[in-house]
C-alpha cells in the first residue's frame, strides 16, 4: 500500500513538468502572444522540426517572438526529447475588421457580419456600410464566394492604417501611389494580397488572393 502510495505521489511530477529531461515526450505547450511580445518557454535549447518566420521567429533557443497574425504547429525538441509547440499570434493593433479573413466566405455568412448590402451592381458587387471608421466596405462575389474585398476610409487615419497592416502584412512593393503588401516574406508564398491606394480624403485597401490577380 505504502509503494502505490508513493507512485501516486511522485504522478503529478510527470503530468506537470513540461520540460523534464527525463520524459522521452514534453509536455505539449500553445503558446498566444501579440505581435512584437516575446514569450519565454520553460524548455532550454529548443529546435523546431519547422518553422514560419513570418509569423514567430525563434530567440536565443527559447524565447518566442510574435512577428504577424497567424497560427502555426509544429514538432520541437528540447535536449533531445519531444514536444508540440502550437503558436499563435495576434494583432497588437486593429483598425477594422480585416477583409482577407473574409475571402472564400459565402455571401450568406458575410451578410451575418456586415448586414444586408447597400446595393449590389450587375456583376454582383456589394458595397456594405462600415462597422466603425469604415467609409465603406465592397466584396465581390464568384459563385456566391467572396474573391475580393475593398476597404475605404478617410486618409486621416493614415499612422493608425499603417500599424493595422504592419501587424498582418510584409510591404512588397510601391508603383504609382499604389502600395503592394503580402502575408508572407517572399511573394511566392503568399496566399493573399492588400493593394493601398492612397487619396487626398480617403484611403482604399483591396484585399484579393494570389491567384485571383
Amino acid at each position: 500500500m505504502k509503494k502505490i502510495l508513493f507512485l501516486l505521489a511522485m504522478l503529478p511530477v510527470f503530468v506537470f513538468s513540461a520540460c523534464s529531461d527525463d520524459d522521452e515526450k514534453l509536455q505539449d505547450q500553445s503558446v498566444v502572444i501579440k505581435t512584437g511580445e516575446i514569450y519565454t518557454l520553460d524548455c532550454p535549447n529548443v529546435q523546431l522540426q519547422n518553422s514560419n518566420d513570418f509569423i514567430f521567429s525563434l530567440l536565443d533557443g527559447n524565447k518566442i517572438k510574435g512577428e504577424h497574425v497567424g497560427e502555426f504547429e509544429t514538432m520541437a525538441n528540447s535536449n533531445g526529447t519531444s514536444f508540440k509547440l502550437s503558436v499563435t499570434v495576434e494583432p497588437l493593433h486593429t483598425l477594422y475588421l480585416d477583409l482577407k479573413d473574409f475571402l472564400g466566405m459565402s455571401r450568406e455568412n458575410i451578410e451575418k457580419v456586415f448586414g444586408k448590402p447597400l446595393s449590389t451592381n450587375q456583376q454582383g458587387t456589394s458595397v456594405y456600410k462600415g462597422l466603425g471608421i469604415e467609409d465603406k466596405i465592397q466584396i465581390a462575389y464568384d459563385n456566391n464566394k467572396a474573391y475580393l474585398g475593398v476597404v475605404t476610409l478617410k486618409s486621416s487615419f493614415a499612422s493608425e492604417l499603417g500599424k493595422h497592416l504592419a501587424d498582418r502584412y510584409v510591404f512588397f512593393s510601391e508603383q504609382g501611389g499604389q502600395m503592394l503588401y503580402m502575408d508572407a516574406l517572399k511573394y511566392e508564398d503568399a496566399e493573399y494580397l492588400a493593394m493601398v491606394t492612397v487619396g487626398l480624403r480617403t484611403t482604399s485597401i483591396m484585399y484579393i488572393g494570389k491567384d485571383d490577380l
